[in-house]
């Protein structure tokens, strides 16, 4: 089974909050805005994607924000 973590002081769930909230503005891509992110979209950006050769190996690539397991940042990129 899956849990997620609660603070149970106020400024600690403050904390998490808003670590959520960032995470979500600035590395979550969402279909429905063509990959980009709220953040992305707010600011007028466009995030260039530089494209996957089929061909070449592709790594996976994954981060965690903040150093929290559940706000992953996941990227493909071409190696070698």
């Amino acid at each position: 089974m899956r849990s997620i973590r609660v603070p149970y002081l106020r400024h600690a769930m403050q904390r998490e909050l808003w670590l959520y909230k960032r995470w979500f503005e600035r590395h979550r891509p969402h279909q429905g805005l063509s990959g980009r992110t709220s953040l992305e979209v707010a600011d007028g950006e466009h995030r260039e994607c530089s494209p996957i050769d089929p061909k070449r190996p592709i790594e996976l690539f994954v981060d965690f924000h903040e150093g929290r397991r559940e706000l992953s940042i996941v990227s493909l990129k071409n190696v070698a």
